[in-house]
């Protein structure tokens, strides 16, 4: 299956299930799956309560990077999986699993998934939401407290004692590794729309590649034509998302989008003439 993995990470409380979630509703509902990197912390039934709530879920080797790996091998491939459940109250994975079907877009969020070389490469695009420490620690608060039963005492000492100095130690370098750099996280709506403007190039730069394949055979000019079109698609996405203004990054996309459709027409026209009464895919 051809999926579109997205990458979401940054320090905890700095908006990433937020800006997930909007990423979701602008691409649509059917078309999106998302999946927690928290859900993959390892399980450790082997330890009582009181020693779980010790231990450091902010290091890198908290997590079953190899499960999730595997998954998103499996996602890609068009097969279902059975995501953990993480129960956050009981410092542990749980007996539940979510059954995830496959979809064109994955978005995996989550502190850490840009340290793991392995699982980084996985990622299509990889976006860092960068957030201020204080707006962070307040958004862990209220979370923590509201959300998975901890109490307020417990929070801060967490905080303290391991989410500072990892966040400092592995999340922060981690945002070296990433595409896209965007502030306040699912409050940007100017670099919400840039994505939502890119992932349509790549629907395009799709439609384009299947109506290559169709006419393969038949047709070589109008195949090299195609190919043309979808590499100068797709070098068009890369230089979008590199423009250094938000105002010029957003007419560039409109330009550019306007060029694939006109070029998505021109390939459709060529091959109705050459294949007079044969369907023609795409549109």
């Amino acid at each position: 299956m051809n999926n579109l993995i997205i990458g979401i990470a940054g320090g905890s409380g700095s908006g990433k299930t937020t800006l997930a979630c909007r990423l979701k509703a602008l691409f649509g509902e059917d078309e999106v799956r998302l999946i927690s990197h928290d859900s993959y912390y390892k399980r450790h039934d082997e330890l009582p309560f009181e020693e779980r709530c010790k231990l450091n879920y902010d290091h890198p080797d908290a997590f079953d990077n190899a499960l999730l790996i595997y998954h998103l091998q499996e996602l890609k491939a068009g097969r279902a999986i059975d995501c953990p459940v993480y129960d956050y109250s009981n410092h542990n994975r749980s007996d539940n699993v979510q059954h995830i079907e496959p979809a064109p877009v994955l978005i995996v969020e989550g502190i850490l998934p840009f340290v793991e070389p392995e699982l980084c490469a996985m990622f299509d695009y990889k976006i860092f939401v960068d957030t201020d420490a204080d707006e962070r620690i307040l958004r862990r608060l209220v979370r923590d407290v509201k959300e998975r039963g901890r109490s307020l005492d417990s929070v801060i000492e967490q905080y303290l004692t391991t989410v500072k100095p990892m966040h400092e130690a592995f999340v922060e370098p981690s945002k070296r590794n990433a595409d896209i750099i965007v502030p306040n996280g699912g409050e940007n709506t100017t670099a919400i729309e840039m994505l939502a403007q890119a992932r349509t190039l790549e629907f395009d730069a799709q439609r384009l590649e299947c109506l290559a394949d169709e006419f393969t055979e038949n047709d070589r000019a109008a195949y090299g034509y195609a190919i043309g079109l979808v590499d100068a698609c797709r070098m068009a996405r890369d230089k979008t998302m590199q423009a250094p203004a938000a105002a010029s990054r957003h007419e560039l996309v409109m330009q550019l989008a306007g060029t694939v459709e006109a070029g998505l027409a021109d390939i459709q026209e060529l091959l109705a003439e050459r294949f007079p009464g044969e369907t023609i895919p795409g549109g």
